[in-house]
């Protein structure tokens, strides 16, 4: 495999993680009806505050809020747990992949093979 190519799809591979775990640890806020609602993420699904209402003064709004809010997050974890787990497979088969790049990496503090000066 060549070096280059290599590099490559490691920097598509990195990004495709933090594209995916920021999808799945940011929260959203969505709008409903003038209101801002904070949502939750797509790991820790819905927040509480949603769907709490102890007094029953909120018994209309609290559907929609939690719909509209569960929608949200499925999108979110529809595309956001598929990027993460494709960049972490790609990490791995490259991290497998490393013996057959050719030429050999080396680090920066070995000799030349030339005996000289860098």
């Amino acid at each position: 495999m060549d070096p280059v190519l290599h590099s490559a799809l490691a920097y598509l591979a990195g990004l495709l993680l933090l594209v995916g775990a920021g999808g799945l640890l940011l929260t959203m806020e969505e709008e409903v009806g003038g209101e801002e609602l904070m949502c939750g993420s797509a790991v820790t699904g819905l927040h509480g505050s949603i769907t709490y209402d102890p007094h029953g003064e909120r018994a209309a709004e609290v559907p929609v809020h939690k719909a509209v809010c569960e929608k949200a997050i499925s999108t979110r974890r529809a595309w956001a747990w598929p990027v993460t787990v494709l960049g972490v497979l790609m990490t791995l088969g490259l991290v497998l992949a490393v013996p057959f790049v050719h030429p050999q990496p080396t680090w920066w503090s070995d000799k030349p093979p030339w005996g000289g000066h860098r």
